[in-house]
C-alpha cells in the first residue's frame, strides 16, 4: 500500500538500552541495536518512495511492572 500511493511513514518503537546496555541486559539491547540497525537502513531502502521511517527511543519511564502491587 505505502509503495503503491508512494507515501507512508513507519514507526519503530526500540530502548533507550538499543544506544548502550548494562550486565544483565545483553540480549535485551542486542535485540534494540539490531531494531537501530533495521530502522536505518529501511529508512535508506524506502527514501526514494516517498515512505519516512522514525525510531522512538523512550528513556526510563518508573513504573509498577516489577513489583506485587
Amino acid at each position: 500500500m505505502f509503495r503503491s500511493n508512494r507515501r507512508g511513514h513507519i514507526v519503530n518503537v526500540s530502548s533507550i538500552l538499543g544506544l548502550t546496555t548494562f550486565p544483565g541486559w545483553g540480549l535485551y539491547s542486542a535485540d534494540k541495536f539490531a531494531l537501530e540497525a533495521l530502522t536505518e537502513a529501511l529508512a535508506a531502502e524506502v527514501a526514494d518512495l516517498g515512505i519516512g521511517v522514525n525510531l522512538i527511543e523512550p528513556g526510563y519511564v518508573r513504573t509498577d511492572f516489577l513489583t506485587k502491587d
